[in-house]
């Protein structure tokens, strides 16, 4: 019988190994696993500032509607369209840009404005999938 729970803080996915894509090392791509234990395949990465926005009634540089896991990108950088993985963050698309994100920022869509005050502006490595 559970008789109390208390939630310490809030999981935060991060990449906790990271080695070549087959057992000679001689492959193009790299193998990362996360602490949830998801795996993907990467190709670059980048450590970036990250800021975070949430709603604004309007679509996306790429015409979908904003949702978690879409990140406003500068496209020289990431190319629109591109898969990513965000530590601390998760899984996301660059389809959208904006005014303030030039070079190495992002901004992740959150689902409320609370959200984004507690992700504040951080640094974070982004992995390119594709």
């Amino acid at each position: 019988v559970l008789l109390d729970a208390v939630k310490v803080r809030d999981p935060k996915e991060r990449v906790i190994g990271i080695g070549p894509a087959n057992s000679k090392g001689t492959a193009t791509k790299a193998m990362a696993i996360t602490d949830d234990g998801a795996s993907f395949y990467f190709h670059n990465s980048y450590t970036m500032e990250a800021t975070a926005y949430t709603w604004t009634g309007n679509t996306t540089a790429t015409g979908t509607w904003p949702k978690v896991g879409t990140i406003a990108v500068d496209p020289d950088i990431i190319p629109l369209g591109t898969k990513v993985y965000v530590a601390g963050y998760g899984f996301a698309v660059a389809e959208d840009t904006g005014g303030a994100i030039n070079d190495y920022i992002i901004d992740l869509y959150m689902d409320t404005e609370n959200q984004c005050i507690s992700w504040g502006r951080r640094q974070v490595t982004v992995y390119m999938l594709n």
